[in-house]
């Protein structure tokens, strides 16, 4: 609890865990069991990036301010929020 993360910092679930990260904008993210969400750095190149992937699992993004939410990338797609919250699951 209260651990501050960094750019290049993962976090992973196990079976029959959970988690929740606050980003300093207040936007809450819920990770569930055996999930794996990594904090990425812009790539550099012209190309956008999220700062988080979701390599795997299911994660659920709340916020008051939809302009404030972290858009999520997976392996497969992106997701970003258009209400207050939604959902997003990458499996294999």
């Amino acid at each position: 609890a209260g651990r501050a993360f960094e750019f290049g910092d993962t976090i992973r679930t196990g079976a029959a865990s959970r988690a929740a990260v606050r980003f300093p904008n207040n936007a809450l993210v819920r990770l569930a069991e055996r999930t794996t969400l990594a904090f990425r750095r812009d790539d550099g190149t012209d190309r956008p990036s999220s700062p988080v992937y979701l390599h795997g699992g299911e994660v659920h993004v709340f916020t008051r301010d939809p302009s404030t939410a972290p858009v999520v990338d997976t392996p497969f797609v992106s997701a970003a929020v258009r209400g207050t919250e939604f959902v997003v699951r990458a499996g294999s």
